[in-house]
């Protein structure tokens, strides 16, 4: 009766801090979050599929790596229960790869209120024993107050390993985890090696929650720290940057993240769950109250690594726990070219250029207006605009009735390196839209900026792309109303992505002109593709702002001849270009989408098994 008083306290206090952070409407966003996510069936198939089996680790174990690097296992002990720390300690002893050192550095000590269940020394007895049947384990007591990143750091001085992995005291790893990192490490020199992971009951018996994550993604890691764990980590780049810093503890490991990040020269993501995370066994409120400490760390974390490599901007919390907001100055607001390929109706067109004067904050632009002259309504409106803006330009345009025709016959008009295309049914739904874009396509690592479209009813219509999925490509989080959350969240955060459409694209004109255009082979939406995997084949970002808000109006435009063919001669047209697209990208299909998880279905862009 007690242990059912305190489940329900408990919940009902969740749903409390819930309610205070998001309102009702943010809690019936987690709802359906949690009912459309990943759910029971993960479990199963992860230990289907996925769990090696007996046979299969007894192949590992018998493999003889040409490379076999040291790697070096830090872990903070802290009052940790007895059966989490063997299960710990047990999860590193049976890897099936041999060449490891655990280095556990104790700072447990006896707290009022947080002593109930431990036994001062019961962390040094239980690991005494281990290391008196395995010497790869190393032992040492901290004596007074300190936090996690000072332990750490006098565990790494400890350690002798080429690389360095963190392990929570309570987590666990898979059998396989260093057998796979050792695996790509000797397929190439990397300098950070980091998998999936998934959480685990407290009892150890059930998975849930994969986090099934993409390739390395600067803006994403802007975020939030994605990364995590597992992370196995050279040695030369802890030393580089001076290991853990104190002051971040609570976020230390986010804080190292992103400053390993700028040093590392070679990534590598493994799509495996080689790391489970424990959850539940600590009370609602304690986890509260260090959920709430976690998210101001993360903050000061960001803004610090923001502020020591000079890129200006500020960070803020967004309503979805967790997820951080990064807002980049745009310093001497330079004037941008918006080229708006004209077309569609005039309401169409009443709602593309009106906003852009009246709603977006950021008002220093060109706006040039290429016309083809298909309506006559719409045409007189873009001259009515072009005689009232005095920064306004229509030109007549009477080639191919093509959208890259049209688009790159604009930017040979366009007086500005930075550059905004915009499709004539695109709307601005949010007024910081054409600032945000702006201030992180400044930065040096920029390639191409785009941000969220949306249609009438406030459902995602795209948020970037992933190619090869749902057949060519997948709109990413279609459907999903504004503010509700997706996979991991992903939709409220920025993120980087492998290609996007140029509805609503920014791209400096000089990384315009290398690429030499869009491409005029394609009259659909492939001609966005194609032009986003050229600028990553040229090493570009295509980043996504989630708070960069747009909006679809009206619907499709038919251009040119597509207006007189039937929906069967254009589904016919449509194959060609996709054939023509398949045979260019090819090798794309091969590698797969690096920003879109292996372990994704490739039916749907739905981030589902």
């Amino acid at each position: 009766m007690a242990e059912g008083s305190r489940f329900n306290t408990e919940s009902l206090m969740k749903v409390i801090n819930e309610i205070k952070r998001g309102g009702v409407s943010g809690v019936m966003s987690k709802v359906r979050y949690k009912m459309n996510s990943i759910g029971g069936g993960y479990d199963g198939w992860f230990k289907e599929l996925h769990e090696p089996g007996e046979d299969i680790l007894k192949e590992q174990r018998e493999i003889e790596f040409k490379k076999q690097p040291l790697i070096s296992i830090l872990v903070s002990v802290y009052m940790t229960p007895e059966n989490f720390l063997r299960e710990m300690i047990e999860s590193v002893m049976t890897q099936t790869y041999a060449n490891w050192e655990l280095v556990l550095v104790d700072g447990s000590r006896i707290d009022l209120g947080n002593a109930a269940s431990y036994t001062e020394g019961e962390a040094e007895r239980v690991i005494n024993e281990y290391m008196e049947k395995d010497s790869r384990i190393k032992y040492r007591i901290v004596v007074g107050a300190s936090g996690i990143s000072s332990n750490i750091n006098k565990a790494f001085s400890n350690s002798k390993g080429d690389y360095i992995a963190l392990l929570d005291h309570d987590d666990v790893l898979t059998p396989d985890a260093l057998f796979c990192v050792a695996a790509v490490l000797n397929e190439e020199d990397y300098d950070i090696v980091y998998s999936d992971e998934d959480k685990m009951s407290e009892d150890g018996r059930r998975y849930s929650d994969p986090v099934f994550k993409p390739d390395f993604s600067i803006d994403l890691l802007r975020s939030f720290n994605y990364i995590n764990k597992l992370m196995v980590v050279k040695r030369a780049l802890i030393s580089e940057a001076r290991g853990m810093r104190s002051e971040f503890d609570g976020a230390e490991d986010y804080d190292l993240a992103l400053r390993l990040s700028k040093v590392a020269g070679r990534i590598c993501h493994i799509p495996r769950v080689l790391y489970h995370r424990r959850t539940g066994f600590v009370p609602s409120d304690v986890t509260e109250h260090k959920r709430e400490y976690q998210q101001e760390m993360e903050k000061k974390a960001l803004l610090a690594y923001l502020k020591e490599n000079g890129l200006p901007g500020t960070v803020m919390h967004t309503p979805a726990r967790g997820i951080l907001r990064c807002v980049y100055d745009t310093p001497g607001n330079p004037m941008i070219s918006i080229i708006v390929a004209g077309g569609g109706n005039i309401d169409q067109a009443r709602k593309c250029i009106r906003p852009l004067y009246e709603k977006a904050r950021y008002a220093n632009f060109e706006l040039i207006i290429v016309d083809p002259g298909e309506d006559e309504e719409t045409s007189a409106y873009y001259r009515r605009v072009e005689k009232a803006r005095k920064n306004c330009k229509v030109v007549d345009y009477v080639g191919v009735n093509r959208i890259a025709y049209l688009r790159n016959f604009g930017v040979t008009l366009a007086n500005n390196d930075y550059l905004l295309f915009l499709d004539p049914n695109v709307s601005v739904f949010e007024p910081s839209a054409i600032g945000e874009m702006l201030g992180r396509l400044m930065l040096d690592d920029a390639g191409l900026v785009t941000g969220v479209l949306y249609n009438e009813r406030d459902q995602v219509v795209s948020q970037g792309t992933a190619i090869g999925v749902g057949g060519t490509y997948a709109n990413l989080f279609r459907g999903i109303r504004k503010g509700e959350y997706g996979y991991m969240k992903l939709n409220l955060a920025n993120l980087n992505v492998s290609a996007a459409l140029a509805s609503c694209l920014m791209i400096r004109k000089s990384d315009f002109k290398k690429l030499g255009g869009f491409s005029e082979k394609f009259a659909s939406e492939l001609c966005d593709l194609d032009f986003s995997l050229r600028a990553r084949e040229m090493g570009l970002n295509v980043t996504v702002i989630a708070e960069a808000a747009w909006k679809v109006v009206g619907g499709s435009i038919l251009r040119g001849s597509q207006r007189d063919m039937s929906a069967d001669e254009r589904e016919r047209e449509q194959k060609k270009e996709e054939d023509l697209f398949n045979v260019l990208w090819a090798h794309y299909y091969q590698k797969g989408d690096p920003f879109y998880n292996a372990n994704f279905s490739r039916r749907s862009g739905s981030f589902s098994l």
